[in-house]
């Protein structure tokens, strides 16, 4: 990719997945989700991110967010406006078939979400299928489900989402490398490294005791009691040449 353009500018209105791929995807952070399944009721999740100080300053240049009263949620008067729109979240949340149980913004770039998945089993496609009588959880992160993400999102958020101009939405073709290189010619070497740190962390609690759990390569996955841990690094997902699978059984 030789050039790139910026169009119009937006808040951040994204869903848990596509929040956690493309506004993080500069940040030297982990989002972390945590998806808990129930034995007999319906199954819930938590969400917990923030940017580094780099990552919120051109988050903030890319969205004008660098002056409180811009819509968006603020602190208190005077301070930077917050970088997440609450109504436009909550709407999006709904379209996804989730509800927001809770939805607070700690620190200065933090979000925190409690949801309720009012279906598990066939959310977003195949993106998460739950069969609580074989006792199996798997989690399909493909350029297919992420497309039916961006499907629920509003027009100006697929603009922000161009900035980051991840192979994963665009739908070409670039190797993990490659997409660093373009990130430190677009954004810098800062932004590029902090890439390179960041994973993208999923917590699943088990009914029971964790019986097996796998990922594809290069994510890597613990057991530990009822819970299995997914660590995949976040370029890896920015770029997703091909489908990452993590599944657990109890």
């Amino acid at each position: 990719m030789n050039s790139f353009s910026f169009r119009k500018k937006a808040t951040l209105s994204l869903t848990p997945v596509t929040l956690a791929l493309a506004v993080l995807a500069l940040s030297g952070c982990s989002p972390a989700v945590t998806l808990k399944i129930s034995p007999s009721s319906r199954d819930s999740a938590t969400f917990e991110a923030s940017l580094t100080p780099t990552a919120e300053a051109l988050v903030r240049k890319l969205t004008d967010k660098n002056d409180a009263g811009s819509g968006a949620d603020t602190a208190q008067a005077g301070a930077p406006a917050s970088l997440y729109n609450r109504e436009a979240i909550l709407v999006s949340l709904g379209n996804a078939g989730l509800r927001a149980d809770t939805l607070e913004f700690p620190g200065k770039t933090g979000i925190r979400l409690t949801l309720t998945l009012l279906k598990s089993d066939g959310f977003l496609g195949n993106a998460l299928s739950v069969s609580k009588e074989s006792r199996k959880m798997t989690v399909t992160i493909s350029r297919d489900t992420l497309a039916r993400a961006l499907e629920l999102m509003p027009t100006d958020t697929r603009d922000y989402l161009d900035l980051f101009m991840a192979p994963a939405f665009t739908g070409e073709s670039m190797t993990v490398p490659e997409y660093r290189d373009v990130i430190a010619a677009a954004y810098g070497k800062t932004l590029a490294s902090e890439l390179s740190a960041s994973a993208f962390i999923l917590t699943v609690q088990c009914p029971a005791a964790v019986t097996a759990a796998s990922v594809s390569a290069p994510g890597t996955v613990t057991k530990a009691s009822n819970a299995a841990v997914f660590r995949i690094p976040l370029a890896t997902l920015l770029v997703l040449d091909k489908p990452v699978v993590a599944e657990a059984s109890w």
